[in-house]
C-alpha cells in the first residue's frame, strides 16, 4: 500500500484510514478507499486540509479548497466528493449506535443529481449521495412546515472569557432589536436565543426557513473574530447568496470598536451602523424603509379589455451564415488517410491519431479534418456516444472554443454539417451552463439546424439553463411572435430562479401585455417575494384583460390552494375572494379547501376568517363550525385538540356544531373533550408540582446561605 495513500484522511468523517485485505478503511465510519490510482503526498496534504475545514463546519473555505484541489488534479474523487459535501453542508457525526451518519448544516433546494459534482463521483459515493438526499427532502418539508420571519438577527451569542462561556456584547443589542421589532413594530423576528429555544427545535430548518423569508438582516459585530466565527459567518454569508442571486433582500452592519472599511469586502458595500451613535433610531429607519407596505385599494375590474399585442420581437435576430463557403472538401487521398486516422481514434491509439493528424496537416494546414482529429487525440476522445459528448463538453473551455471556431471556419460542407451535429450533442449532454461554444455554432445555418434549435431550447428550459434559453431566442424570426411567447412562458414555469422568471415574464409582456398566462406567472411570483401589492396589481391587470373574470379568479385561486405558504399568500386569498362577482356558494369547495390549508399552516385567524364567509351563505355547514372550532383553539387538526390549553368547550361554536352533527360524531366529540380537559388539568397539575418544587428548592436553597453565613459570622 502506498505510503502516501496511508497518510490521507476519510474524506467523509476525517477519521483515520488503516489497512484491510487489500483496502484502506476508515476507523471512524467504515468508508472504504481502493487503490486504484497513485496520489501524491501534495494532494493528500491539500485534501487532509480542505477535510479539517470541511469538519470544523468552515464549508466555504472548504469547498474553494476542494475546487483547487480539482483543477490540479482533475481526477481527484475524494476532493469531488468534499466539495459536493461542503455545497450540502454536510458533516457525518457518530451516532448512539456508533453509527456515523450525514447530518445537514446548510440547506440546499438543489436535487443533488443536478449537483456539478454528481456525475464525476464513484458508484459507491453515489449511493451515500442517495442518503443525503433523502436528508435534504426531509429538512425541506420540514422548513415549510414554519411561518415566515421578517427579520433575522446575526450575531455571535457567546464568548469564552477564562474558560467560562459568556454572552456577548452584541447578544444584549440583539434582544433590544428583537424586543422593539417585536413589541413596537409587530414584526416576526429570527433571534436564536428565542427562535431556537426548546429541547425539540430543530436548528437547520428553522435558520434556512428565516434566512429564505426574511426580507432584512441585522449582522452585529464588536470584532472581526465575532463576525468570522463559524455559525456566524455560515448565516451573513448565505443571506448574502441569495441577494446575489436576485433575490430582493437587505443587509445591515451594525458595528463597535472597528471601522466601516475593516469589516469583509461582502459586507463593506452594505450600510453600517455604528453602534456609538442613534444606532435603534438607525434601526427602526432601515426597518421602515424595507417593511413598508403598500395600500391595497381594489379597483372596479371591467373585464374583456384588448391589450396590446405586437406583431413582431422586440430582439435583434441572429444573422446566419452559410457552412463551408468557399472551401473545397478534402481530397480523395486526404479522406483515405483521415479514415485510417478515424480507426486509430476508435481504437483509443491517441498519440499515433495525433501523429498521423500531423502528417496531413504538413502538406496541408488547413485540413480541418485533420485540426479535428488531432483536436480529439489531445483530448483523449472520440465517438458517437452519449459518454463521449459528456465527456468532451467537460473538456471544452474557453481556449478550446477558440480552437473549434477556427476548424468551423476551415470547414468544407460534408465535414462541417457533421462537426456541427457532434457540438450540438455536446452541449445537449452537457451537465454546466455552457455557452462559449453555443455562440460558435449557432450562426451557422445547416439542413437539421431548426431541429437541433427545438432541442436545444427543450434542453435549456428542462434544466433552466437561462444563458442558453437568451442566446436561443435570437435565432427566432422577427414574426415568430407566438413561438416566442410560448418558449418564454414554458421557461418561466419552469424555473426556481426568480430573477430569470422575470426576465421572461418581462419578455412576454414586451410584446403581448395581457398574456393571462404570464399575467398568472407574475402573480405568484410577486407572492413567492413577499410583494403582495405587487401580486394585487398583476391580479387586476389579469381580471381587466379576462373576458370571465369570476373564472379567472377560480383558476388563481386552486393554484393557491396548492402553493399557500405565507402570510402574504393569506391576505391575497382574501383580497382574491372579495373581486368574485358570482355567488359565492358555487365556489364553496374552494373557499373550504383555503380555509383548511390556511388552518394547517397555523394562520389561525385568517382560517377563522374564511370559515366565517362559508357560514354567511350556508349557515348550517358543520365542517366551518368544526373549523372554527380547531381555529380558536389554536389546533391544525383534530389530533392536535388535546395539545391545546385553550378547552373546546369554552369556543361558542362548539355547541352549534353538537346540535349539526349525528350522534356517533357527537359522542366522539364529548370523548375527545374529556380528554382534553383531562391533559388540560394534568399539565396544570405539573405546572403547579414543578412551581411548588421550585419555592421549597429556593426555601431550601435561602436557609442553607443563611445558615453558612450565620456559621461564617
Amino acid at each position: 500500500m502506498a505510503t502516501e495513500w496511508q497518510k490521507l484522511a476519510c474524506s467523509t468523517c476525517g477519521g483515520r484510514l488503516e489497512e484491510k485485505g487489500g483496502l484502506l478503511v476508515c476507523k471512524n465510519c467504515g468508508s472504504a478507499y481502493k487503490e486504484t490510482e497513485k496520489i501524491s503526498e501534495e494532494e493528500v496534504v491539500a485534501l487532509n486540509d480542505a477535510t479539517m475545514d470541511r469538519n470544523r463546519y468552515r464549508f466555504d473555505d472548504a469547498q474553494e479548497k476542494y475546487d483547487l484541489i480539482l483543477k490540479k488534479f482533475p481526477k481527484s474523487k475524494e476532493a469531488n466528493w468534499g466539495a459536493f459535501l461542503c455545497a450540502y453542508g454536510i458533516i457525518y457525526e457518530e451516532d448512539y449506535d456508533g453509527k456515523y451518519l450525514p447530518t445537514c448544516h446548510r440547506l440546499s433546494e438543489r436535487p443533488i443529481e443536478k449537483s456539478p459534482y454528481y456525475a464525476k463521483m464513484t458508484d459507491e459515493q453515489k449511493e451515500k449521495a442517495k442518503e443525503i438526499e433523502k436528508l435534504r427532502v426531509d429538512i425541506l418539508a420540514e422548513t415549510k412546515k414554519i411561518k415566515p420571519y421578517d427579520v433575522f438577527i446575526c450575531y455571535k451569542q457567546n464568548e469564552e472569557k477564562k474558560g467560562v462561556p459568556v454572552p456577548t456584547r452584541e447578544s444584549k443589542w440583539a434582544r433590544d432589536i428583537y424586543e422593539k421589532l417585536t413589541n413596537k413594530y409587530k414584526l416576526r423576528v429570527f433571534f436564536a436565543e428565542k427562535s431556537l429555544s426548546g429541547s425539540n427545535v430543530d436548528y437547520e430548518p428553522h435558520i434556512y426557513a428565516a434566512l429564505r423569508s426574511a426580507k432584512l438582516m441585522f449582522v452585529l459585530t464588536t470584532s472581526l473574530d465575532h463576525l468570522n466565527a463559524v455559525w456566524v459567518a455560515n448565516e451573513w454569508k448565505r443571506y448574502l447568496s441569495y441577494i446575489r442571486a436576485g433575490e430582493e433582500k437587505t443587509v445591515r452592519v451594525v458595528y463597535d470598536n472597528l471601522e466601516p472599511y475593516d469589516l469583509p469586502k461582502e459586507l463593506q458595500a452594505k450600510q453600517a451602523i455604528d453602534q456609538d451613535s442613534d444606532w435603534m433610531s438607525a434601526v427602526e429607519a432601515a426597518v421602515a424603509d424595507v417593511m413598508q407596505t403598500a395600500k391595497l385599494d381594489r379597483i372596479e375590474i371591467k373585464g374583456g379589455q384588448m391589450g396590446k399585442k405586437s406583431a413582431q420581437i422586440q430582439t435583434q435576430t441572429l444573422q446566419t451564415r452559410e457552412i463551408g463557403v468557399g472551401i473545397a472538401d478534402t481530397s480523395v487521398s486526404e479522406k483515405q488517410v483521415l479514415e485510417i486516422i478515424r480507426e486509430y481514434l476508435a481504437d483509443g491509439q491517441w498519440k499515433i491519431a495525433e501523429q498521423m493528424s500531423d502528417g496531413v496537416l504538413y502538406s496541408n494546414p488547413n485540413c480541418a479534418q485533420a485540426l479535428w482529429y488531432k483536436f480529439l487525440a489531445r483530448h483523449k476522445t472520440y465517438g458517437k456516444e452519449k459518454v463521449f459528448y459528456e465527456k468532451l463538453s467537460e473538456r471544452i473551455g474557453l481556449s478550446e472554443v477558440e480552437e473549434i471556431e477556427k476548424i468551423l471556419n476551415k470547414s468544407g460542407k460534408e465535414f462541417a454539417t457533421e462537426l456541427l451535429f457532434v457540438l450540438y450533442h455536446v452541449i445537449l449532454n452537457s451537465k454546466k451552463e455552457e455557452t462559449g461554444l453555443l455562440q460558435v455554432i449557432l450562426p451557422y445555418n445547416y439542413g437539421n439546424r431548426q431541429k437541433m434549435i427545438a432541442a436545444l431550447f427543450a434542453f435549456s428550459i428542462q434544466n433552466s439553463y437561462y444563458k442558453i434559453f437568451k442566446q436561443l431566442l435570437a435565432t427566432l424570426q422577427s414574426n415568430e411572435v407566438d413561438t416566442y411567447i410560448e418558449r418564454n412562458l414554458a421557461f418561466a414555469q419552469q424555473t426556481q430562479n426568480i430573477q430569470d422568471k422575470k426576465a421572461c415574464l418581462e419578455n412576454i409582456f414586451s410584446v403581448d401585455e395581457s398574456n393571462t398566462e404570464a399575467l398568472r406567472e407574475g402573480i405568484f411570483l410577486y407572492l413567492k417575494g413577499q410583494d403582495l401589492a405587487g401580486a394585487i396589481r398583476d391580479l387586476e391587470k389579469l381580471l381587466s384583460y379576462s373576458t370571465d373574470t369570476d373564472k379567472e379568479i377560480v383558476k388563481v385561486l386552486s393554484t393557491l390552494i396548492d402553493v399557500l405558504e405565507s402570510e402574504s399568500e393569506c391576505k391575497f386569498a382574501k383580497e382574491l375572494v372579495k373581486y368574485y362577482k358570482g355567488e359565492l356558494k358555487k365556489i364553496q369547495v374552494k373557499i373550504k379547501n383555503l380555509a383548511f390549508r390556511v388552518l394547517s399552516k397555523k394562520y389561525y385567524e385568517d382560517a377563522t376568517y374564511f370559515f366565517e364567509l362559508i357560514l354567511s351563505f350556508e349557515p348550517n355547514n358543520e365542517q366551518a363550525f368544526w373549523g372554527i372550532c380547531l381555529a380558536k383553539i389554536k389546533a391544525e387538526s383534530e389530533t392536535d385538540v388535546i395539545n391545546s390549553d385553550i378547552p373546546l368547550s369554552s369556543v361558542p361554536e362548539y355547541t352549534k356544531y353538537l346540535t349539526l352533527v349525528d350522534v356517533a360524531r357527537r359522542q366522539t366529540c364529548i370523548q375527545l373533550t374529556k380528554s382534553q380537559d383531562e391533559a388540560i388539568e394534568r399539565r396544570k397539575t405539573e405546572i403547579e408540582q414543578s412551581a411548588i418544587k421550585k419555592a421549597k428548592d429556593e426555601k431550601a436553597r435561602k436557609i442553607m446561605l443563611a445558615s453558612m453565613i450565620f456559621n461564617g459570622l
